[in-house]
C-alpha cells in the first residue's frame, strides 16, 4: 500500500501535481479501494449507457412544457432566459417552426426574453413573468414587439 508520504512525494516531483492539494495533503483517490464505491458506479454508468440513462433522468423529472413563439418578430434573433438561464430547443425535440420549446422541473420559475446579440446598446427585453407550474403543465408565451418595446404574453 502506498503511504501518505510517498504520495507527497511523488506530487512534489510531477509537475501536474505539484502546487496542489495532493501535494500538500497527500490524498490521492485510491480508486478501485475507495470505501465510497465511487469505481463501481462508474462501471455501472457504463460508456454506452451514459448519455441514454441522463436523458432518462432529465425526461423523468422535466415533465413542464414551455413554449415561446412569436409571430411579429423572428424568434431566433432572441434568448429566452429561464431563471436566469439561457434555454433553447433541445436537437431531440421537435417545435413548431417560430416556437421554442423547453422542458422544466416542476416548482417556481421566472422567463424573460432578450435580443441575443449582449453587446448592444439598448438590448430589447421583455418584461419578467414569475409563474409556478404542474407536473406534466403545458405553458404558452407570446413574444410581442410594440412601440419599440418587447412584451411576452402568457397565453
Amino acid at each position: 500500500m502506498t503511504t501518505k508520504h510517498e504520495i507527497m512525494a511523488f506530487a512534489q516531483s510531477a509537475p501536474f501535481y505539484k502546487g496542489t492539494d495532493v501535494a500538500k495533503v497527500g490524498w490521492i483517490h485510491p480508486g478501485s479501494y475507495c470505501p465510497n464505491g465511487c469505481t463501481q458506479i462508474l462501471k455501472n454508468y457504463g460508456s454506452g449507457d451514459l448519455f441514454k440513462k441522463m436523458d432518462e433522468k432529465f425526461e423523468r423529472t422535466h415533465t413542464v412544457k414551455v413554449l415561446v413563439n412569436s409571430c411579429l418578430v423572428d424568434i431566433n434573433e432572441y434568448k429566452i432566459y429561464i431563471d436566469g438561464n439561457v434555454h433553447r430547443t433541445r436537437v431531440k425535440d421537435k417545435a413548431p417552426v417560430g416556437t421554442v420549446l423547453v422542458w422544466l422541473e416542476p416548482g417556481e420559475h421566472r422567463i424573460v426574453v432578450r435580443e441575443s446579440e449582449v453587446n448592444k446598446t439598448n438590448r430589447f427585453e421583455s418584461q419578467t413573468i414569475n409563474f409556478f407550474a404542474s407536473r406534466n403543465q403545458v405553458l404558452n408565451f407570446e413574444l410581442v414587439s410594440k412601440d419599440q418595446t418587447l412584451e411576452l404574453v402568457h397565453c
